[in-house]
């Protein structure tokens, strides 16, 4: 996540308490062409390059609640008066001032083989979103019932368009 978002504790945090991320597909829009070639005949030329939005992450939060309250306060940056204390009146804030590039790394076990011979996990892929602010923060289900449960929640990100490496 932006260092200027979220702590570094909150980083740290996540890379082994992100329990799921999603990769958002990307896609072409086509344009009809007809009878360039061929009367009669028509085909679809690519036009324009689509990335689907949003992509979202799970996290298992600790029992302060800091990763949570670190990726409010992002969201709260979104605008003025969106924490709701003082005015109440919202104004959005200027897009380069909320946006930021978030780093997905998929780890693998260093073996090829799959049985995890003790040495520091591979990173077998590097998602960079391009441009990204959170979208939505995740209902926290909070129950009595739930003991020795772990707390879940997601958080969903806009992005203008994600490289891979």
């Amino acid at each position: 996540m932006p260092q200027r978002f979220v702590g570094g504790n909150t980083n740290d945090y996540l890379e082994y308490f992100c329990v799921n991320a999603n990769v958002p597909e990307v896609r072409v829009e086509g344009a009809v062409a007809r009878g360039h070639e061929y009367m009669g005949i028509s085909r679809s030329q690519p036009a324009l390059i689509l990335w689907s939005n949003p992509m979202q992450i799970t996290v298992i939060e600790n029992r302060d609640f800091t990763v949570y309250k670190d990726f409010k306060k992002w969201f709260d940056k979104l605008g003025t008066g969106v924490k709701q204390s003082g005015s109440r009146n919202i104004r959005m804030n200027y897009y380069d001032q909320i946006k930021g590039d978030i780093q997905l790394i998929k780890l693998e076990n260093p073996s090829s083989t799959g049985g995890g011979g003790g040495g520091d996990l591979e990173e077998v892929m590097t998602v960079n979103f391009i441009n990204a602010y959170p979208k939505a923060l995740g209902a926290i289900a909070l129950s009595s019932e739930n003991r020795n449960a772990y707390t879940t929640f997601t958080v969903e990100f806009q992005y203008e368009s994600y490289t891979v490496d």
